[in-house]
């Protein structure tokens, strides 16, 4: 029985990437054609237009706060290990170390299908739904995890079977531990 899981998820999904480029690249655009036409033509940009450096500014901090959020995307990465009656977890940016839960914080646990959207407003790092966090990235199958102090963790995986059955072998050494 295998007794060590290791997996790692990324956002790959197309449609968030289109989504993501769709909703940034237009006001990136938008912003560089009004330097083009204030400072490179010389006409005023808008009813109301900046100066000159407000512009330049603006659109800087524009391209920052939108290059931001890809770059969210980008680094964003679900990493979850099993070993040694041990769940480890981390999601940079959000959460950079390894977060630890020992078979002994666990009440219960089990991979299901899951509503991401429904049951934890979306995918990423979903908190403030009650008691219920969830990391995910894509897909609709999760390990769900029913802590002693009262709390739901889910986590999201591509690779179902396995992580079930890693979870039973070290579930059942927890049990005769």
């Amino acid at each position: 029985m295998p007794s060590f899981y290791k997996e790692t998820q990324r956002f790959t999904q197309w449609w968030l990437w289109a989504l993501s480029l769709i909703s940034t690249a237009p006001v990136v655009v938008i912003f560089l054609r009004g330097i083009y036409i204030q400072l490179i033509v010389g006409l005023p940009w808008g009813d109301n237009p900046m100066s000159d450096t407000g512009l330049v500014f603006m659109t800087l901090f524009i391209i920052a706060i939108c290059g931001g959020l890809i770059a969210l995307l980008i680094s964003s990465e679900l990493t979850i290990e099993i070993h040694n009656r041990t769940i480890y977890f981390r999601f940079p940016p959000f959460i950079g170390r390894m977060r630890r839960i020992g078979m002994d914080e666990i009440d219960a646990w089990e991979v299901k299908r899951y509503n991401p959207f429904r049951e934890y407003g979306g995918y990423g790092w979903r908190s403030g739904f009650g008691k219920k966090t969830a990391y995910n990235v894509k897909g609709r199958v999760g390990l769900e995890l029913k802590l002693k102090n009262g709390k739901t963790l889910m986590l999201g995986t591509q690779r179902p079977e396995e992580i079930n059955s890693v979870m039973e072998n070290e579930w059942n050494k927890h049990l005769e531990y």
